[in-house]
């Protein structure tokens, strides 16, 4: 329960991030220029980017006290050692960046504080992508840290500006009429989200590279299975944003272009960008793909298991079952005491999705290791939960990169 409520406000955050940054990016590239500080458009921008930076500093909260949540009462851990871990101080620093949006979107409105707005907002900005990678899985790599790091800072930015720039784009301006829009602004967001978009692709492909490392894993994991899921909205959204890139550019030249349509567009862009962004929050909840390297699937599993079949409602013969199989659990202590694949493979060394305390910057992880402690996740090292799984202590070669196995009861 625990790590669906994470993912779950992963997804949110990712949202929520995503308008206060990209209201950042929009107001600044599309309508500094072109409109007066106390326009309609103007205001609506800052209050939603201000809403947003609120909803990333609450549902930033509410994750930090998931995780506390599943490392058990506080006589299980010190508040010291807690508040020492990466991903809580990563986590304040995403709180305390979305407070100073807020106050830059709200309390400077003056034009003699235009410069310090700016500023404030861009720091803050900024500051949100560089905490939001220390929570990420890049930050509990053993190699290639920084390099991941970059990325995954650039990939959230780059979403955030074309995703929230969409969502300010058909609120803000589709959603008022006081004044026509200017084709020469929707241009400034075309060129705006096109690089956007391609500072998106880039830093994805290098993630990828880094996180899955192979075809096989990319077909064979749940991660894998993941990331082949956001390629493929991903590709619908690059033909949505197409086809509204060209129909800015007839608009601009003078021919007729259907605005509704236009706005429709944008619409199903927007709402597949946030299935994205949770596609992406679910992605913390499991271990990269070139970490699971035991008990892979194979394609013709794969392919076996997502062929359209119409269903059953009777029990099949016993000609079919797995009789003569040795490994193939026989009785209800079999199954309970022995974790075991649905291919009647026994799986007890099969990588598990981690929970919070080791999937989200590693706060139970670091870079030295430690004993594990019974029942409680150790300053340094991840420690057993439950009664049938365990967790690894972290390595000096495989620092942070904690994965769960289930065990015999």
């Amino acid at each position: 329960m625990a790590a669906f409520a994470d993912v779950l406000l992963r997804g949110l955050n990712l949202s929520a991030q995503a308008i206060a940054i990209g209201g950042v990016a929009f107001a600044l590239v599309v309508l500094a220029s072109g409109w007066a500080p106390d326009d309609a458009p103007l205001r609506r921008v800052w209050r939603l980017l201000a809403l947003g930076a609120a909803g990333v500093a609450v549902t930033q909260g509410l994750s930090l006290g998931v995780v506390v949540g599943a490392l058990g009462t506080e006589s299980d851990w010190h508040t010291r050692e807690l508040a020492a871990t990466s991903f809580v101080r990563a986590s304040a620093l995403r709180m305390l960046a979305s407070g100073g949006l807020v106050l830059g979107a709200l309390a400077l409105r003056r034009p003699s504080q235009a410069r310090i707005r700016w500023a404030l907002l861009l720091a803050c900005a900024l500051g949100l992508v560089v905490a939001g990678a220390w929570t990420s899985h890049a930050a509990a790599r053993a190699g290639h840290r920084a390099a991941l790091m970059a990325l995954d800072a650039l990939h959230q930015l780059a979403a955030a500006v074309w995703l929230g720039g969409l969502f300010h784009l058909l609120v803000a301006v589709f959603g008022s009429g006081e004044r026509p829009w200017p084709p020469r602004l929707l241009q400034r967001f075309s060129a705006m989200a096109l690089g956007a978009v391609g500072g998106l692709v880039a830093a994805g492909a290098g993630l990828t590279l880094g996180y899955v490392g192979g075809l096989h894993a990319l077909v064979g994991t749940a991660y894998g299975v993941m990331v082949l899921t956001k390629m493929v909205i991903l590709a619908g959204l690059l033909a949505l944003g197409a086809a509204n890139f060209f129909a800015v550019r007839r608009l601009a030249g003078g021919h007729a272009v259907s605005l509704p349509r236009v706005r429709r567009f944008v619409e199903v862009e927007l709402g597949l960008g946030i299935t994205v962004l949770f596609a992406a929050a679910s992605l913390t909840s499991l271990p990269p793909a070139i970490d699971v390297v035991a008990d892979r699937a194979t394609p013709d599993e794969v392919a076996t298991r997502f062929t359209p079949r119409w269903p059953s409602f009777t029990s099949p013969p016993i000609a079919e079952l797995p009789v003569d199989d040795k490994n193939a659990p026989r009785t209800d202590a079999d199954r309970a005491t022995r974790g075991r694949g649905r291919s009647g493979r026994r799986d007890s060394g099969r990588a598990w999705p981690s929970p919070p305390c080791c999937s989200i910057a590693s706060s139970c992880c670091s870079s030295s290791p430690s004993a594990c402690s019974s029942g409680r996740c150790a300053p340094g090292g991840c420690a057993r939960r439950g009664r049938r799984s365990s967790f690894r202590c972290c390595a000096p070669s495989a620092a942070g990169s904690c994965s769960r196995t289930r065990t015999p009861a």
